[in-house]
């Protein structure tokens, strides 16, 4: 007889056959993930339900019966949404972050919720680079110019990143890839971050100063997020909700920003290469086959806590 235990670790399998019958859903998937999902997934007799919208009150139902149900950044499983999931034990974000899942509840309910501890050190880094050169060498400004058909050089004249001070905000994984990049153009390097490496800073030869320091010595600035950016991307909400003062003051400084000469802005895409989406998937299968083992993995720290 097969043998399973229920609780807080997940489900504990000795027979694969236990698995049929268990639904997963996906939320927020492409065509290509889910294509990639039906294959890593084929051998886990799961009951395997993927669709490209996100969790909300309106698709919920898709989501009836799920023991395992996969997020990203735009659901919200909220406490209400939860209670209304009475078979859920299993929460795996295809993100970094977790602020779009109510922990409290996740932990009230004894559900395992698991994320994506790191995928794209080097893919953030990169993207970092690409708007600090789009700045130095005005190549934002350029590329409008020439597709109006202007070929002309005014008002395009960059800088030499060489000799520039670049400001980190953060110095973990993705921070030192940043580090390694730029002492690599020759550029001096400022790191704000609670958590001090002094090794690390004598090795890669950069200083830790506090972050009004920080953004005083920096030169100008490459931003791919913008706090309450899901104002600007959905505008006609502010004239059909109720907005704090607070949430209007950050939507005029945000265009503010967008249109400052020594700022160039992309929609949240730093992460969004071909290689870290695949590595996204892999360890989210990963997440999903090693709780049906019962040996879960990459958790969300407190979740398992009662």
């Amino acid at each position: 007889m097969p043998s399973w235990k229920n609780g807080s670790q997940g489900f504990k399998i000795s027979d694969p056959r236990f698995n049929i019958g268990m639904k997963a859903v996906f939320f927020e998937t492409a065509p290509w993930e889910r294509r990639y999902l039906k294959r890593a997934l084929a051998q886990q007799r799961l009951r395997v339900q993927l669709t490209a919208e996100p969790l909300t009150e309106e698709t919920l139902p898709r989501a009836a019966g799920a023991e395992i149900v996969s997020l990203f950044i735009y659901s919200k499983l909220t406490s209400s949404l939860i209670r209304r999931l009475p078979r859920l034990r299993f929460v795996a974000t295809r993100s970094t972050g977790f602020d779009h899942i109510e922990l409290a509840a996740c932990r009230t309910r004894h559900i395992t919720v698991s994320n994506v501890p790191s995928y794209g050190e080097n893919t953030v880094a990169e993207h970092t680079f690409a708007l600090i050169l789009a700045l130095s060498r005005n190549i934002h400004k350029a590329y409008v110019k020439t597709i109006k058909g202007d070929f002309s050089l005014k008002g395009l004249q960059g800088f030499d990143v060489k000799g520039r001070t670049i400001g980190i905000i953060g110095g973990g994984h993705i921070g030192l890839h940043v580090i390694k990049i730029a002492k690599g153009f020759g550029m001096n390097v400022l790191v704000c971050d609670v958590r001090k490496n002094v090794f690390l800073s004598e090795v890669l030869d950069f200083s830790y100063v506090p972050l009004n320091v920080l953004l005083r010595r920096s030169d100008g600035a490459g931003l791919d997020v913008l706090e309450g950016e899901e104002l600007v991307k959905e505008e006609r909400q502010l004239l059909s909700q109720d907005f704090s003062k607070e949430k209007l003051a950050t939507v005029l400084k945000n265009h503010i920003l967008l249109h400052r000469e020594n700022v160039v802005i992309t929609p949240h895409i730093a992460f969004d290469s071909r290689e870290a989406l695949q590595r996204i998937l892999g360890t989210t299968v990963s997440s999903i086959t090693s709780w049906l083992s019962g040996a879960p993995i990459n958790l969300v720290s407190g979740v398992l806590k009662r």
